[in-house]
């Protein structure tokens, strides 16, 4: 999926695209990719992909009408686009530690996940929960007065 969303939209530096045409591609991605791995490899059809890839629980696409047309786009989200922006970058470094590369998707996975939620109550109580999980943060920071301020501040570092 984001090989193709990349080969379609980034690698063009294409931000919209028409359903149709993006149909298109993709139904050509779906018969190479069955030809290889078999007919029952991706057993959809192109448009139910792109529209489950827009979907309320995935978020990857933004589908959408453009003023005076009776046709739908598609562009990426903007955590879709950091994604595959990242995925790139694993080529194009020599040596990376693994722990920083999967910490690294896991942070784009959850911020792809927390952008896509359309229930505001169950977003509220995800807001409320990482407010109460960054006070906690804070919290445990050791402060300690500035004698000629006044003021708090963070650290204990000497020099």
């Amino acid at each position: 999926m984001a090989s193709f969303l990349h080969r379609a939209f980034d690698a063009p530096n294409q931000r919209l695209i028409a359903q149709a045409a993006l149909t298109e591609a993709l139904e050509d991605e779906l018969s190479g990719l069955r030809e290889r791995l078999g007919g029952d490899a991706f057993p959809k059809r192109a448009l139910e992909y792109l529209n489950d890839w827009a979907g309320n629980d995935k978020g990857w696409l933004r589908k959408f009408y453009r003023q005076g047309s009776d046709e739908p786009y598609f562009d990426l989200t903007p955590a879709t686009e950091k994604a595959i922006a990242w995925l790139g970058t694993l080529t194009e470094r020599a040596i990376v530690g693994t722990e920083s590369r999967l910490l690294t998707l896991f942070e784009l996975l959850k911020q792809m996940s927390e952008g896509s939620e359309t229930d505001p109550e169950t977003r509220v109580a995800e807001l409320r929960k990482r407010r109460a999980d960054i006070d906690a943060e804070i919290a445990r920071i050791p402060f300690r007065r500035s004698a000629a301020t006044g003021r708090h501040r963070a650290g204990s570092r000497r020099r």
